[in-house]
């Protein structure tokens, strides 16, 4: 299984007076057909968090999976309506879990897939 490691964009400024400030996590190229997202510590209070999936899926799933221990369980996560989260085309949904850690997963797919994803987590500081 091939890693792809993250790339966080913390915010520079809170949005002043709303108490909240927004950071975004991306994980660009997964293209492997089994490739899983570094993990991501989410840290703080979470308010809420979605994640943009797109790109070229080639019959690739995409699942968002959760962990509260070292990063060694993960637990795939759901959406609001309560099912769980397994993405086959471009589409952004929000997570209902607030886990400690966050990561991504491709399973399937033809082997030309490439798929980015943006997390996008706001917090309250």
């Amino acid at each position: 299984m091939a890693t792809v490691t993250h790339a966080l964009n913390l915010a520079p400024t809170p949005d002043i007076g709303s108490g909240t400030i927004g950071h975004t996590v991306t994980w660009e190229t997964l293209t492997s057909s089994n490739a899983d997202g570094e993990g991501f510590r989410l840290g703080g209070e979470i308010l809420d968090a979605n994640v943009q999936i797109f790109g070229t899926f080639d019959g690739a799933t995409v699942q968002v999976q959760g962990s509260n221990d070292d990063g060694t369980t993960w637990a795939q996560l759901r959406d609001l309506s309560g099912a769980l989260i397994a993405i086959t085309a471009a589409d952004i949904v929000e997570l209902l879990e607030r886990p400690d850690k966050i990561r991504i997963l491709t399973s399937g797919g033809g082997g030309s897939q490439d798929i980015d994803v943006v997390a996008m987590i706001r917090v309250s500081y």
